[in-house]
């Protein structure tokens, strides 16, 4: 269960981090007089800082974080969001770098998305498969228990009940996170396609937005675990309909040979 909770703190990060995101771009698309949706309320920007440093010891000049702050130069710091003096959030730069920022910040994201998928690709799987057979074997013990014996075992009944409670939750905190995860990347995505339908169909403003779109057609958000699956909410429906027909299965041959 620590491998679990410890993938579910991470993805859970990770979801925060695109939520910020999205709420930037919202703001970049009211600074430009188009009425997508409303941003939600903002938490404290310092909460969702990401720093990305190298994995050698060469010096990397630029640093971007979820705070929307830029480091180009050693010695400049752009930084996207502020706080104005009644506390609402707005742009500090134009539309064009806030777009550009967002991008690389979307990019690296994406690619922080990668690296966990590397990492807890065996154990997922894994986690994966012990949840489905213990989904099967579990409830088999419990309605056996119901049907064969003559006298009931109370004990045994809440013992296995509670074991088939612990199994369903393992795979709602592997499950749940990622697919929050997902639908903040769609909703970049209906974002960007707002952008590109109301944005003027020149300048320089059109072709961040452009490229932006075609940054999210190649960088899916998705959490597939060695390529096997994609840890969303139809994969919990897929479980519970294979946990579904093998326990009829088995059932139909326990009967038979009783």
């Amino acid at each position: 269960m620590i491998l679990e909770l410890q993938f579910a703190f991470t993805a859970l990060s990770v979801h925060k981090r695109f939520r910020a995101l999205n709420d930037t771009l919202a703001l970049t698309a009211k600074n430009i007089s188009i009425p997508l949706e409303k941003a939600k309320k903002c938490s404290p920007l310092n909460i969702f800082a990401i720093r990305v440093s190298p994995a050698d010891n060469v010096p990397r000049v630029e640093d971007i974080s979820l705070l929307m702050e830029r480091q180009k130069k050693l010695s400049t710091i752009s930084v996207i969001v502020k706080k104005s003096v009644s506390g609402e959030p707005r742009l500090a730069t134009g539309p064009c770098e806030a777009l550009l920022g967002l991008a690389t910040l979307h990019g690296l994201l994406c690619d922080v998305i990668r690296r966990i998928d590397r990492s807890y690709g065996a154990p997922l799987v894994a986690i994966l498969i012990s949840t489905l057979l213990h989904l099967i074997v579990t409830p088999y013990f419990l309605i056996m228990e119901i049907i064969v014996s003559q006298v009931l075992r109370i004990h045994f009944l809440v013992l296995q009940f509670l074991w088939c409670v612990t199994h369903s939750l393992r795979m709602f905190v592997v499950v749940e996170p990622s697919h929050y995860t997902i639908m903040e990347g769609k909703r970049t995505e209906n974002l960007v396609c707002w952008l590109m339908t109301m944005a003027p169909s020149s300048g320089s403003l059109s072709t961040r937005i452009e490229l932006f779109s075609r940054q999210l057609m190649l960088r899916t958000v998705a959490y597939s675990p060695m390529g096997i699956c994609t840890l969303d909410r139809p994969l919990m429906a897929s479980i519970l309909g294979a946990v579904t027909t093998y326990l009829v299965i088995v059932i139909q041959f326990q009967r038979y040979e009783v």
